[in-house]
Parts: structure tokens; sequence; C-alpha cells
């Protein structure tokens, strides 16, 4: 962090105070991205109407987006990792997983696979959204020869087909 104030030319004090850690650090830093997921959605929403293929379609962006920012994506993961056993539940405004709304982005997208009846509706959209988040950039950090089309396909056949709804039913 020492480093980091001096190169940015201020105290540490103020580097701690801005992002309250190292694990707040990497989540900023990796937060330029979510702009692109955000285009992404809006992009996908004019593309499509059907809100399956909109979720896949973010998979796909984010696996993309994380592995083509790897260093930061690992820093960040291994801080939202570290917040989550350190703390639980409990977030703080300067938390990582406060900082970026990555599972955020997609809970509302499945919310609205929910309320056509194509994903179940059993689950909090935040949960589904948060798992298949989760299980997507896990697998991006233990899989680093594999494509992002790959990663993708994997997240979304093992686990978004398994809150698909068959023929309308939830």
């Amino acid at each position: 962090m020492g480093e980091i104030a001096r190169a940015a030319g201020v105290n540490e004090v103020t580097v701690y105070r801005l992002f309250g850690s190292k694990d707040g650090l990497a989540a900023a830093c990796w937060l330029g991205n979510i702009e692109k997921l955000r285009r992404g959605i809006a992009r996908d929403r004019r593309a499509t109407s059907d809100p399956v293929e909109r979720i896949r379609r973010y998979l796909n962006r984010l696996v993309r987006v994380a592995k083509s920012d790897g260093a930061v994506t690992d820093a960040m993961l291994l801080a939202v990792q570290a917040q989550t056993i350190e703390r639980g539940s409990k977030i703080s405004p300067l938390d990582p997983r406060a900082i970026l709304p990555i599972p955020h982005l997609l809970a509302t997208l499945v919310a609205e696979g929910q309320e056509s009846g194509q994903i179940v509706a059993s689950y909090p959209s935040f949960d589904i959204a948060a798992f298949l988040s989760n299980a997507l950039l896990l697998r991006v950090m233990t899989r680093k020869g594999e494509s992002a089309a790959d990663c993708a396909r994997f997240v979304g056949d093992m686990l978004l087909d398994g809150v698909t709804t068959r023929g309308g039913e939830s």
C-alpha cells in the first residue's frame, strides 16, 4: 500500500481511508470493468427478448472481461474470498463485495427470467446470480488454459440449466 501511495503522490493513510485495505483497492481496480458489463446488458436487451439468452450472454461477457484483466481479476477474487472468510455476511462499505456489484447486475437478469417463468422462482434472484457469478469466476481463476467460451458454457450448462424451467413451469 505504501508503494501505491507513493506512486499516486499521496499519503498511505489516504489510500487506506479511500479503499480500507488491499482488498478494497483490488476491488476498486476491477471496478472499471463494471461499465463494460453494463453496456453489454444494454446491448443484449436490444438484441434479444429471451431472458435466459441474456443471462448466457452476460456469463460470456463476464468471463471475457475477467480473463482480459487476469491479474487484477485474481487479486479481486482473492480479496472477495478473504473478506468472505473473515467477515461472513457482514459487509462494510469498503468491502470488495460492496464495491463490485457483479451479482447485482446478473440478479436483474435472473429476476426477468423468473418473471417470464423461464427461471425457477423458488430461489431469490440474487442467490442464483451470486451462485452463477461465483462459480464462473472460480472457474476462471482455476482453469487458466480454458477458453472464455468454454468457461461460460460449462457454468451455463451445469448451473443455469439447473434453474431453468421446462416448458415455463416453476
